[in-house]
């Protein structure tokens, strides 16, 4: 008998054993008996194995499978197919759970209950997962995998923002495992980071790199410090990161890419000759780079005095991507710093192109709207106070620049004391100094001086009610009360005056007074908390409405949990796709609006993708100003809010 025939009779032996065909093994191993000569009694002996063997057989074979799908649904989440990962792992809970159910007593259980509870922590499931790791350790306490499941048990609690009691089973695993010492650390150390927490993070992070030099996980953990000590523009400190991760990082891109980063910080700490030659390293290697490359090199061109390099490198960022919504932006401010508006209304408007969402591409919709009150004022001589008016809005509202806004409308009353707009702008400044800076004392001495100079003013009556006064009555007068507001205008070729006021649509903005039954400006309501809302529920899926604060689009934690709640429900509905529609108030401009409802819906999307839920189930729309859910001011903050369209 030779080597070879032996390794061929093993590995047919093998392929009968893991297809599960004990009676193709018995067949094989007596065909082999008798072509090797073997004796009966020895055979026999071969048959008895056999049989004793099979029993084994089938549960492995159960238990084989179901690995193999958790492995497949490994390597497909990895590639960022979602729905078919979901399903490999399903599949491997499925296969783990007969092998529980129909043999109990095997060896396989804890593995089987393992593979459970890892298959749930994969598709999110974690309160699952939790329940499963907690069984395998109550049921086999001796065995090798209570280390695994007690650590992603603290994971998977603070993937449940758990964080306490995370914090609780990690420390255990870090005394009772000092194989896991490592990965519990750098977990909790993580966290604080996912938290933004980057104060703490720094702090736990450069721990670890300290104790565990020669861990897995230091090169995440060093990329994480840098990116920590970026967030809080703690330049040196990142460009020390970053320049470390350089060094650390096996992946050529990722090298190029943390180059760029130590550029950028060069770049913030003045170092502009080191950033440009940094970059300068990095540019042309990968294109998909390139964009921020040339944006950065741009950045220090300009730093250095060398404009017309810096704007034909700025306007070689190509993508419609937020590095091109900026670069064209500083190509825009460069040509509006030097007077050429109509140059710097191109750039705006391709900034605003490139990714009207990005923060650059909010800018460049303000920079518009203020050259439209430029072209305004310009083509306004016969109408000088409405023209520095809208002026003083766009600043207002706009751009958010309260303290040139409040010069501008001082200024509309004492160049224009005898305009109906003088005392508009009066009350306009009373009302960013009562609820922006928070100058009660001056808010109420404007006020008072409003219904000294104005008394017969729907403004004087508003300014009254400030200060507890009567108010007195009158017979309604021909012009409307709630006086409008011109900046929506802006976002139009300016035409004749007209009424902006939409059906449906509130109109008080800073600067309007409406009647008294729809604005009690000193009752100190505040908006009711999230969790006090009985939400209005989507049909089918009654995924709950998201809400956001003024000017925002940022995610709130009581919103965060009904995003929670929205993802688990969509998880038992797969194949479900929906659209993600974003809504404003009306403050602002219309097109303003719409930029900022495509925000929030957008960052709604991105957060469920975080949970696990796939992108390509997902589209994204902004209705703006257009549905609002109430016309009063004090609700306005039911407009700000986040719904859900099933579209299939």
């Amino acid at each position: 008998m030779t080597i070879m025939s032996e390794f061929d009779d093993i590995a047919r032996a093998e392929v009968c054993f893991q297809a599960d065909n004990c009676l193709s093994l018995t067949r094989l191993v007596c065909l082999t008996a008798a072509g090797r000569g073997i004796k009966f009694c020895v055979w026999i002996r071969l048959l008895v194995l056999i049989l004793l063997l099979g029993a084994d057989c089938a549960y492995f074979n159960t238990f084989y499978n179901a690995q193999n799908s958790y492995k497949q649904g490994l390597t497909l989440k990895e590639q960022g197919q979602a729905v078919q990962a979901k399903s490999k792992f399903e599949k491997s809970i499925e296969k783990s759970a007969v092998v529980i159910s129909r043999w109990p007593n095997s060896r396989w259980v804890d593995d089987a209950t393992f593979l459970i509870g890892m298959s749930y922590y994969q598709m999110g499931h974690y309160s699952k997962a939790m329940r499963h790791f907690e069984q395998l350790v109550l049921a086999f306490p001796n065995s090798g995998l209570v280390p695994q499941a007690q650590l992603y048990r603290g994971l998977a609690l603070l993937k449940d923002k758990q964080y306490g009691v995370a914090r609780v089973v990690l420390d255990n695993v870090r005394k009772d495992y000092p194989g896991l010492r490592d990965a519990a650390s750098f977990h909790l150390a993580e966290a604080l980071f996912n938290r933004e927490d980057y104060d703490c993070a720094i702090d736990s992070l450069s721990a670890f790199v300290e104790h565990f030099p020669h861990s897995r996980y230091v090169d995440t953990a060093v990329e994480d410090l840098a990116r920590a000590s970026f967030s809080l523009k703690r330049w040196d400190k990142a460009e020390y990161w970053y320049r470390k991760y350089a060094r650390v990082v096996h992946e050529p891109k990722e090298r190029a890419r943390a180059k760029l980063k130590v550029a950028a910080c060069l770049l913030e700490q003045g170092n502009y000759k080191q950033a440009i030659a940094q970059v300068d390293d990095v540019l042309g290697r990968y294109r998909e780079l390139d964009d921020e490359a040339n944006l950065l090199l741009g950045r220090s061109l300009a730093e250095v005095g060398r404009d017309k390099e810096a704007l034909e490198t700025w306007a070689k960022v190509r993508g419609r991507s937020n590095f091109g919504a900026e670069a064209f932006f500083r190509i825009g401010k460069y040509h509006e710093e030097h007077n050429d508006f109509a140059l710097a209304r191109v750039y705006y408007d391709t900034a605003k192109s490139r990714r009207a969402n990005s923060d650059y591409g909010v800018l460049a919709v303000k920079r518009l709207a203020l050259l439209d009150a430029f072209a305004l004022g310009d083509s306004s001589e016969r109408e000088p106070a409405k023209a520095m008016f809208l002026l003083a809005e766009v600043h207002n509202l706009n751009l958010g620049e309260y303290d040139e806004a409040m010069r501008l409308y001082q200024a509309v009353h004492d160049s224009f004391p005898q305009s109906k707009l003088a005392p508009k702008g009066l009350f306009a400044k009373a009302w960013i100094l009562k609820n922006v800076k928070n100058d009660t004392g001056i808010a109420l001495e404007l006020a008072e001086k409003i219904i000294k100079e104005y008394p017969e003013t729907d403004y004087a009556d508003e300014s009254r009610r400030w200060l507890g006064l009567p108010v007195p009555k009158r017979k309604p007068r021909p012009e409307s009360v709630a006086v409008k507001t011109d900046t929506a205008e802006l976002a139009e070729k300016p035409t004749e005056p007209r009424e902006e006021h939409r059906p449906g649509m509130p109109t008080h903005k800073p600067g309007r007074v409406v009647k008294p039954e729809q604005e009690k400006p000193d009752t100190g309501r505040t908006e009711p908390e999230a969790d006090t809302v009985t939400y209005r529920k989507q049909e089918n899926l009654e995924l709950e409405i998201v809400h956001f604060d003024f000017d925002k689009w940022a995610i709130r934690p009581d919103d965060a949990e009904a995003l929670k709640r929205d993802t688990a429900l969509l998880n038992e509905y797969p194949f479900t796709k929906l659209e993600i529609v974003g809504h404003c108030d009306p403050r602002g401009t219309e097109e303003y609006n719409m930029v900022l409802g495509l925000k929030r819906a957008e960052v709604v999307m991105d957060f469920l993708v975080e949970l696990g839920v796939p992108k390509d189930r997902m589209s994204v729309r902004s209705e703006g100003e257009h549905r609002p859910i109430s016309t009063r001011p004090e609700e306005y903050w039911l407009d700000r809010r986040v719904e859900f369209e099933i579209t299939r």
